[in-house]
């Protein structure tokens, strides 16, 4: 009797260990769009964040170099983020290598790269809708995650730059 218990104790704990791979309750997806924001790690400089979507062949020509499989609405992009100091013209591409979903939380999907860098998408797509969904701001928060002696080239929180006739950033409607 006391072995037929052992499963329906260890069960519940091993059930969401096996889900962490799964993106089925994560919602958040790219967007595309140009971005700007200032670089929390650096107050005078800005960042820019360029997402376009293109072809899975372009995809595969990229060779994971700043492209990224968008694993919720099943989508290629390829991402431009370069950080520019203020007076300056000068620009410092930022190169993501063999960017992929590394991690879920309750609702987002993180992705990172060979390079450290991280990407969490806050927009939200629903299929039972028919538009993209902003429940809050930032569009994207993108950093490189701090090495051994705690500092990291960058932090950006990039808004949303579409707005609704009152100036109210919520809807994205798909093209």
């Amino acid at each position: 009797m006391k072995k037929a218990l052992i499963p329906l104790l260890v069960m519940p704990f091993v059930f969401p260990l096996t889900s962490c791979g799964s993106h089925k309750g994560q919602k958040n997806c790219f967007m595309e769009g140009e971005f700007s924001a200032k670089n929390w790690e650096n107050e005078a400089e800005t960042a820019y964040f360029d997402v376009k979507e293109i072809t899975k062949e372009k995809y595969e020509e990229s060779n994971g170099i700043n492209t990224v499989y968008d694993v919720v609405i099943k989508k290629y992009f390829s991402l431009n983020l370069y950080i520019m100091e203020e007076g300056s013209t000068e620009k410092e591409s930022i190169v993501f290598k063999n960017m992929k979903k590394v991690r879920t939380d309750d609702v987002f999907c993180i992705y990172e790269d060979d390079n450290s860098n991280h990407i969490r998408p806050h927009v939200m797509h629903y299929e039972n809708k028919e538009f993209y969904e902003t429940h809050c701001s930032p569009i994207y928060t993108i950093y490189q995650k701090k090495n051994s002696e705690g500092l990291s080239r960058y932090g950006v929180l990039f808004d949303s730059a579409v707005k609704d006739d009152s100036g109210k950033e919520l809807v994205v409607w798909k093209n």
